[in-house]
């Protein structure tokens, strides 16, 4: 799942946000910006914990 998530961000225009639900609990910093402008490693480490950690499918 993170390497699609970096494959879309580095070949195409895209804008990443977070929901505001989650936004507001866990990332309250992060409300209505665009995750794209975040290094790559801090936009791995946000996915990772959202992504994998806190919604496994």
């Amino acid at each position: 799942m993170l390497l699609l998530l970096l494959m879309l961000v580095s070949q195409y225009e895209t804008h990443i946000f977070l929901d505001h639900d989650l936004a507001k609990e866990t990332y309250p910093d992060l409300l209505d910006r665009d995750l794209t402008e975040l290094p790559v490693a801090d936009l791995l480490e946000i996915s990772k914990k959202l992504i994998v950690t806190d919604h496994p499918f």
